[in-house]
């Protein structure tokens, strides 16, 4: 796959089920998917150790999920 367009969609496509798992095990995002599945990517380029998240559904880390908390409080309070 060298073309880069096609690598960003099969990525975002790899983060889907991420979002999908923190919406169902920490709560339901406050903004909307586009914005879930930026703030994702940010998260994931900022945490190298978790960048092979896998699993169906995916085993999320602690981590994650409390910036993920901690970020869907500021977007509800935008």
């Amino acid at each position: 796959m060298d073309d880069p367009l096609a690598k960003l969609d099969h990525y975002i496509e790899t983060l889907g089920p991420i979002a999908d798992a923190l919406e169902q095990q920490v709560g339901p995002c406050p903004g909307t998917r586009p914005a879930l599945i930026a703030w994702l990517m940010e998260w994931k380029g900022s945490h190298p150790a978790h960048s092979k998240i896998e699993g169906d559904p995916p085993c999320l880390p602690a981590s994650l999920k409390a910036a993920y908390r901690q970020w869907a409080k500021l977007e509800a309070s935008e």
